[in-house]
């Protein structure tokens, strides 16, 4: 989210943050675990801890959510949102659940947060390959 802030002062309300929040699952990202690498795995967690910010989604029910934070209602949801809580975030490497376990401000973040009850990984390739990206892409002809 490192950028976002200096998009919404170029974009003002045309410009929207969205966060990501996961209840359990699966994700993908290069294994960290013993040392730098850039091996891409699968990881899994389980359920997040009672004080997560993914806690009171999983609550509601249901299995996918977007909640809008600019319009959380005054008194004891916006004051929540408005707090730290603890937030299981990743990027392209991952250590350890604790180690991606950091303090997070949702309603300073955010405008916006979808929620995933249980995620999956992104699906590799058939052949488990990327393709190249040396090789210019093929050129259309019009008909």
């Amino acid at each position: 989210m490192c950028h976002g802030w200096q998009r919404g002062r170029r974009h003002g309300k045309d410009y929207v943050a969205l966060g990501f929040v996961f209840g359990s699952g699966s994700f993908q990202a290069s294994d960290w675990t013993k040392g730098r690498t850039s091996n891409v795995i699968e990881f899994t967690l389980g359920p997040a801890a009672a004080h997560d910010v993914s806690a009171p989604f999983t609550q509601v029910g249901h299995p996918i959510l977007i909640a809008d934070l600019r319009s959380a209602p005054a008194g004891v949801v916006a004051d929540w949102f408005a707090a730290p809580h603890a937030m299981r975030d990743t990027g392209y490497a991952f250590t350890s659940e604790a180690a991606m376990t950091q303090p997070a401000t949702l309603g300073k973040l955010f405008d916006a947060v979808i929620f995933v009850d249980k995620t999956t990984r992104a699906r590799p390739l058939p052949g488990g390959e990327r393709p190249r990206r040396d090789v210019a892409p093929a050129k259309s002809v019009a008909p």
